[in-house]
């Protein structure tokens, strides 16, 4: 009875991996190859989870099919887990029992009670002379027994026949011609012709970049001395005359400085007069007078200092034109030192276009190059300009990219707001079409190979 048993036993095996292996030589996608490799193996042997990993472009083993679920996510913490468990297997083309013990520093026992059961069984897709694949990750509770391994090893060398045979169906596929007949072939012929004439059909090469409209010739507010900012007198974008007030500063300290110089100077004065009566008297007294005469001198010098300090308390407005800032807010109250720039005044009607143009995307312009604004308020009517200036060498941005500075004129009649932004595109020199299509990943091949 028990021979017979294990007869029976051994021919349903046969034909379970009989059945295997034709379901997969005849898959007719990866996907339908993967299914089989992961929900079919269990027909075979008994698991809790088999689970197919296939190599990428770097040769690292990443997580494709899992048995019972339709899709595998590769960021679940499952498949980074297990994609660092079998990153640290030795590389061998034959089934290996995988023990906590053989990877004590790719995982930790608490990772590998998480996630697996305790018997990892990895099967290698290395087909015989070929390359490795890939690999079968197969885990259960109780122990692999030597006849499973030797089953599963040859399932697994059957399964990476099956995949490298359907890469070569599917790459045979894709190189067979679309066109069977002689007609076929005539209009293919055609069509690849129309299509390489197209492509040398010469084009205005373009390129985007973002705009803003700034002043042309701007007059830069600065703080004439250092001290501390007590009022601004005109709001963001106010329109202001010449010699109207900006922002003031607080003049605590340099009005008592003048008067501490006013009456320095009166003293010094007082002494100057003191000394020339005591001179009538007494003839030793006429050489203070000319120390009292330094002492008038340098007082009156402290003076003038003190209330041309207090005169410059209220900065104005060098031309008629709109003030430039952010916000009142964030000067207020705010210490400068001499120099620092605070505001900007522009005439309202002598603006240009600044543009932006990132290092990736310059291209050769000409002379006077056309640009077209297209605002962010108002996309439907574009402002043309024409270049006028660029810079020599790009500037990194605030988001932390390269580009270089772009300055357009507007045509005449044309005077949109300042401050408005939009996006540029500046027209270059004719080019073939096909270079005007494929000019950016041309460039990455040239400098990936160096072509």
């Amino acid at each position: 009875m028990t021979a017979a048993l294990a007869r029976h036993t051994t021919e349903r095996l046969f034909g379970v991996f009989i059945d295997l292996e034709k379901d997969a030589r005849d898959a007719a996608s990866a996907d339908a190859l993967l299914s089989v490799m992961a929900n079919g193996t269990r027909k075979l042997v008994e698991c809790r989870q088999a689970v197919v990993m296939i190599v990428d472009a770097a040769g690292r083993p990443r997580v494709r099919a899992l048995s019972n679920v339709p899709s595998a996510d590769r960021n679940s913490p499952f498949a980074q887990w297990l994609e660092t468990v079998v990153a640290g297997l030795p590389r061998k083309n034959e089934a290996q029992i995988v023990s906590r013990d053989l990877l004590a520093s790719a995982t930790t026992e608490d990772d590998w009670r998480e996630w697996s059961p305790p018997e990892g069984l990895w099967l290698p897709l290395a087909p015989a002379g070929g390359k490795f694949l890939g690999g079968l990750w197969v885990t259960r509770e109780k122990p692999w027994q030597e006849s499973e391994q030797v089953l599963l090893d040859h399932l697994a060398g059957c399964y990476a026949h099956a995949w490298v045979s359907l890469s070569r169906r599917r790459r045979w596929a894709a190189l067979r011609l679309p066109g069977k007949t002689r007609r076929g072939r005539m209009l293919l012929f055609g069509l690849s012709l129309t299509v390489a004439g197209l492509m040398a059909l010469p084009v205005r090469q373009t390129v985007l970049a973002p705009a803003e409209v700034v002043p042309a010739r701007p007059h830069v507010v600065a703080a004439p001395m250092e001290g501390v900012i007590e009022t601004l007198a005109v709001a963001p974008h106010q329109a202001v005359e010449a010699g109207t007030v900006l922002f003031t500063f607080d003049d605590t300290a340099l009005t008592a400085n003048a008067e501490l110089a006013r009456r320095e100077l009166d003293l010094a004065r007082a002494r100057l007069v003191q000394a020339r009566q005591a001179a009538f008297l007494d003839p030793r007294a006429k050489a203070t007078i000319e120390e009292r005469g330094r002492e008038v001198a340098l007082g009156k010098a402290k003076l003038d200092h003190a209330e041309d300090m207090l005169s410059r308390v209220a900065v104005t407005a060098p031309i008629a034109g709109v003030a430039i800032f952010a916000d009142a807010g964030d000067w207020a109250g705010k210490p400068v030192r001499t120099g620092e720039k605070v505001m900007v005044v522009a005439a309202a009607e002598d603006v240009a276009v600044r543009i932006d143009l990132a290092a990736d995307d310059a291209i050769a312009l000409p002379d006077a190059a056309p640009v077209r604004l297209f605002l962010a308020v108002d996309p439907v009517n574009p402002v043309d300009a024409t270049v006028v200036r660029i810079s020599y060498e790009a500037a990194p941005m605030a988001d932390g990219t390269v580009a270089f500075r772009v300055d357009a004129a507007f045509a005449d009649g044309a005077r949109p707001r300042i401050g408005l932004r939009g996006t540029a595109r500046i027209e270059g020199g004719s080019v073939p079409l096909f270079l005007y299509l494929f000019r950016r990943p041309l460039t990455a091949v040239r400098q990936a190979v160096g072509l």
